[in-house]
């Protein structure tokens, strides 16, 4: 009876062993205890993130790899030249050709063409939005996070009378991702308006 009862103690014993293995052999979640932000979704104890985000937890902002500019609009211009004449000599409003330029290492001097519409307005009213549907040649943005110069030119047999310009740099201004983005400012004589794509 004595060794009965030792035995049957021991029962509940090897119950609570074998549970305990059986945890023990149970694989561990490799995601338990990983929280991947900004709707990043933990695969095999790592994070995936959505597009426009990185890092362990995509917990940072990515730039795009390129911006495409799929539209431009001018949104102002001034209705004459600085000295009050009118751009054109017949009187007419000006024929407007939108470029864009890189800058020094200054972010401010003008240095290169880096993209020049071939296709131009002709008469263009101020006081109008002058929309650019068709961008020729394609206009794509890279990199990102540089400065560059978006200028407004009358164009008249050949010749290019600069009406003004206004420096960006994309990455200061689509955290959001914006698919229309506006260049422009209170005090700036030109503004433009760009829809945008983004390539990563």
């Amino acid at each position: 009876m004595e060794q009965r009862l030792r035995f049957s103690q021991f029962i509940p014993l090897l119950i609570f062993s074998f549970i305990l293995l059986a945890q023990s052999c149970k694989k561990a979640d490799p995601c338990e205890g990983i929280t991947c932000q900004n709707d990043g979704v933990c695969v095999d104890g790592s994070c995936q993130c959505p597009t426009g985000w990185e890092g362990e937890f995509c917990q940072t902002k990515s730039l795009p790899a390129a911006i495409k500019i799929t539209s431009l609009s001018i949104t102002k211009f001034p209705e004459s030249m600085a000295n009050g004449a009118a751009w054109d000599d017949d009187g007419s409003g000006p024929d407007l050709l939108p470029y864009v330029l890189t800058l020094e290492a200054d972010n401010k001097t003008p240095k290169d063409v880096y993209w020049g519409s071939k296709i131009n307005t002709t008469n263009s009213s101020a006081g109008k939005t002058i929309k650019f549907p068709l961008i020729s040649p394609p206009l794509t943005i890279d990199p990102v996070d540089q400065y560059y110069a978006f200028f407004l030119y009358d164009y008249d047999d050949g010749g290019l009378d600069g009406m003004g310009g206004i420096i960006v740099n994309f990455a200061e201004h689509i955290d959001d991702l914006p698919e229309t983005f506006s260049i422009s400012c209170s005090t700036c004589i030109v503004g433009f308006e760009v829809d945008l794509e983004y390539i990563f």
